[in-house]
């Protein structure tokens, strides 16, 4: 993992100012979050987090996730699902 996102004490300034969770206070317009349960990358307790702080300081937040994907969507059922959540969501928020 250290070859992706760097080493934890040595980049920590790096890392943190890479991190999504450092600007949540900016993001303040609906947000559908997408996640692979199986997600060796993006692991799921990551977006967990991100999803219960933006609710927490009162973002919409929509959050789909699909319990047999990793990272990226494969299945074609889960695509689809994928196609129309988006859709209903911008339709919602345009």
């Amino acid at each position: 993992m250290e070859k992706w996102v760097g080493h934890p004490v040595k980049d920590k300034e790096k890392m943190t100012a890479d991190s999504p969770i450092t600007y949540l206070t900016e993001m303040t317009k609906p947000m559908l979050i997408v996640q692979g349960a199986n997600d060796p990358r993006v692991v799921k307790e990551e977006s967990d987090q991100i999803v219960e702080a933006l609710r927490n300081q009162g973002t919409e937040v929509d959050y789909l996730v699909f319990e047999d994907e990793g990272h990226g969507f494969t299945k074609l059922g889960n695509r689809i699902e994928l196609f129309e959540t988006v859709r209903a969501f911008l339709e919602r928020y345009r």
